[in-house]
């Protein structure tokens, strides 16, 4: 009886805590001026119509009581690091931006009559309406930004969500189904050794091997040694500050070369178009599409480029029949060092599985081994003469593996070009009936991707697993927890050695 009444006190409280909370809520809301409550109110509008809509672009997470704002892993990460007025306005400034690119795709993926009904016109002027999303976002910004306490509320308010179920695992029994997906994860991780360690010419070889280079340019050649950020001014978080055009040209400097083993039209990789209602890849314009990230490495923040392949379908006599369907997609990821020098190369195909390292033998004093989940999976090292070569990946027909990594060579085979592209495109890609919509839908999911691995795989914890997934939700680990865009991803699996310039 005593802990029955201790229970219900407690329960008691906090119920009075939370009114409290809402009171306060109430009070801070009515008591902003009426240009700054009216400036929420719409951006809430506009919130309800997208999520009517379905529209909700889930690259990066809203932060919660501040609709202006949104952020992902490294920004999060970087909350704690924020020593000076100057980072923490800026760290802010980022979070804003984050929600205005998505807001735009948002706007740019609404159906015309919800335009309208935001707009109160009779036609759907989206930039017209996106104008009016800037100026609420501006005058929110500056309108909150100097109060004291502002930065610790939105620091503490900004959550991302694991991309892990834990319901699911207690439901799931974890402890026990987790045993044979770890045997099969080494049973596969052998096979993806052998080939690693195997000549190019033993390899399998299901139809004719196409080799690809990003089309020609002028700023696509390989980065000299030296790196190119020396003497690049650094933003207030540590990183490069680098205008649109020289990120286009880097991403062209670090673009892999690709060897295709073509036996078949799901091994035809190329544009991501909307056919109707479905979506389609045309392998008549080869195209990668790639995006900027974050990370650390030896605790600095650094800069990441990710190349994503999408295949008509994951098909074919080698690939796991669980884990047929369409589309299928490929990511190769170069992350550079703080002088802009390649130091590590991670793969995986875009459901999150099949994860692997390759970073630079020189840097590793030691790979981590976790006490939970599987250790890191290296493969093979960094190839040495990049960033003076090209990195080069031999990708197998139908399954879709990474079977070898090189560097191209001058007497590599005549190559087909591919275009890259930015990300961003299949985020809001134009309808071949007009307007624009999402691959992925507001889970951050590639619509039309399902598969049946869910029925199998379900203890493991995660929502949809083998689905192809949209940026910031790649869950890649069945045993285990990790998330591809964890900015601690590399300083957690590996103990780099400290750079010669460090030692005492």
């Amino acid at each position: 009886m005593k802990y029955v009444k201790i229970f219900c006190n407690g329960l008691i409280l906090l119920c009075l805590v939370f009114q409290g909370c809402a009171g306060l809520s109430r009070t801070s809301e009515t008591e902003l001026p009426g240009q700054m409550r009216s400036h929420r109110r719409f951006l809430s509008t506009l919130d309800a119509a997208v999520d009517r809509a379905g529209v909700r672009d889930a690259a990066a997470v809203p932060v919660k009581g501040f609709p202006w704002l949104r952020g992902n892993r490294f920004l999060a990460a970087m909350k704690a690091r924020l020593d000076s007025p100057e980072a923490r306005s800026f760290w802010l400034r980022r979070l804003q931006a984050l929600d205005l690119a998505a807001r735009r795709k948002e706007v740019a993926n609404l159906p015309d009559h919800a335009i309208r009904a935001l707009s109160e016109r009779n036609d759907p002027d989206r930039q017209a309406l996106f104008n009016r999303v800037w100026e609420a976002s501006e005058a929110l910004m500056t309108g909150e930004i100097t109060p004291p306490g502002y930065f610790d509320a939105v620091r503490a308010a900004l959550e991302i969500p694991d991309e892990y179920e834990t319901v699911m695992r207690a439901v799931g029994l974890y402890p026990v189904a987790s045993v044979p997906v770890a045997l099969l994860t080494h049973r596969v991780r052998r096979k993806f050794l052998r080939w690693h360690e195997s000549p190019p010419e033993s390899l399998p070889v299901s139809g004719e091997l196409r080799y690809y280079l990003p089309a020609p340019s002028a700023d696509a050649s390989p980065a000299s040694p030296g790196g190119p950020f020396a003497g690049t001014e650094r933003d207030p978080l540590g990183l490069p500050r680098l205008p649109q055009a020289e990120k286009a040209r880097l991403a062209a400097r670090f673009a892999p070369a690709l060897v295709q083993d073509t036996a078949a039209p799901y091994d035809r990789w190329g544009e991501i178009v909307w056919d109707g209602d479905t979506l389609k890849i045309d392998g008549k314009l080869p195209t990668v599409y790639y995006y900027f990230s974050h990370a650390f490495f030896r605790g600095n923040p650094v800069l990441q480029i990710s190349y994503v392949i999408w295949y008509p379908e994951r098909n074919g006599p080698e690939a796991p029949w669980i884990e047929r369907g369409t589309p299928d997609g490929l990511t190769i990821r170069v992350s550079l060092d703080t002088a802009g020098v390649p130091f590590m190369a991670d793969v995986m195909n875009t459901c999150g599985c099949y994860h692997f390292f390759m970073p630079r033998k020189e840097e590793v004093e030691r790979i981590v081994s976790p006490h939970g989940g599987l250790p890191p999976f290296v493969p093979r090292w960094l190839p040495e003469d990049i960033p003076g070569s090209r990195l080069c990946l031999r990708v197998s027909s139908g399954w879709h593996q990474v079977m070898r990594v090189s560097t191209a060579k001058a007497s590599d085979p005549v190559a087909r070009s591919y275009h890259l592209v930015p990300y961003g495109v299949l985020e809001a890609l134009p309808r071949n009936t007009g307007g624009t919509a999402s691959m992925f839908d507001d889970r951050g999911i590639a619509k039309g991707s399902d598969r049946i691995e869910p029925l199998i795989f379900f203890p493991m914890g995660i929502p949809n697993v083998g689905s192809m997934r949209q940026r910031g939700h790649h869950a890649i680990k069945l045993v285990g927890r990790a998330h591809f865009d964890d900015p601690a991803l590399f300083d957690s699996n590996f103990v780099f050695k400290t750079p010669p310039s460090d030692n005492p």
